[in-house]
C-alpha cells in the first residue's frame, strides 16, 4: 500500500513540476518578446525627428524661462483603443511634464508588435489652448548647441 502511494506521488510531482517548468519557460520567452518590442519601440521613438524637434523645443524653453518641463516616454504593452482591438498593437506618449502637476500629451504613436515598427504618429491637436500659443512668442526657441 504506502509502495503504491509512493509510487503515485513521486508521479504526480514529477509530472507537476514538468508542467510547471514548461508553464514558466513559456512566461520567460513570453517576457523576452514584450521587452524586445518594448526595447525596439523606444529606439525607434527616441529616433524620430518629432521627438528630436519636441526635445529641442523643451530644452529651449528651459533655457529661456528656467522652467523645469520634462519630455518623457510612456508605452502601453496593449493597446486599449477600439479599433486595435485584436490587433498586437503597442501604444507610446511622447509627453511633457511640468513642476505644476500638469502633463501633456504631444504625439501618440502606434507600434506594430509582429513587425516592430511604427504604424502611425498623431500629434495631439488639442495640446495647446489658444493662450499659450500667443505666449510662445515672447519665447525665444534657441537652436540646441
Amino acid at each position: 500500500m504506502s509502495y503504491k502511494l509512493t509510487t503515485l506521488l513521486i508521479t504526480f510531482f514529477v509530472s507537476t513540476t514538468n508542467a510547471f517548468c514548461q508553464n514558466s519557460k513559456e512566461l520567460i520567452k513570453q517576457k523576452e518578446i514584450k521587452k524586445l518590442a518594448t526595447d525596439s519601440l523606444f529606439k525607434q521613438i527616441v529616433r524620430l525627428n518629432e521627438f528630436k524637434s519636441e526635445e529641442n523645443r523643451v530644452d529651449s524653453i528651459k533655457r529661456a524661462t528656467a522652467i523645469a518641463i520634462n519630455l518623457h516616454i510612456d508605452i502601453v504593452d496593449s493597446s486599449f483603443l477600439e479599433e486595435d482591438k485584436g490587433k498586437n498593437i503597442s501604444l507610446a506618449f511622447i509627453n511633457e511634464e511640468y513642476p505644476y502637476d500638469h502633463n501633456r500629451t504631444i504625439y501618440t504613436i502606434k507600434f506594430d508588435k509582429d513587425t516592430l515598427k511604427i504604424i502611425s504618429i498623431d500629434k495631439d491637436k488639442k495640446q495647446f489652448e489658444q493662450s499659450d500659443l500667443e505666449m510662445t512668442k515672447y519665447i525665444p526657441l534657441l537652436p540646441k548647441h
